[in-house]
């Protein structure tokens, strides 16, 4: 474990790392972003019987917690290349 985080906190692996947070948190931003049209969504498909209500509030509840939690864990990471390059520098 320990080898796998130094290679981690490498240099360029430090740049991958920072990379794919980044990717993460644009990800979680567009998720973000396209959150209404996922809402009116699931709404429409209540409406029209497709959904059970429990499925729908289900569902709605997965749009936003997957949205927040692709920026959170992407921004968390950002925060640990940020400080790890800053150490190593």
């Amino acid at each position: 474990m320990k080898a796998i985080v130094a290679h981690l906190l490498s240099g360029s692996s430090l740049e991958a790392v920072g990379l794919a947070a980044l990717l993460m948190t644009l990800a979680g931003v567009w998720l973000q972003w396209n959150r209404p049209a996922h809402v009116a969504d699931i709404e429409e498909a209540l409406k029209d019987g497709r959904l059970l209500p429990d499925e729908a509030e289900q569902r709605l509840r997965a749009v936003s917690r997957r949205a927040t939690g692709w920026v959170l864990a992407g921004m968390a990471l950002l925060v640990f290349v940020a400080i790890t390059w800053v150490k190593n520098r």
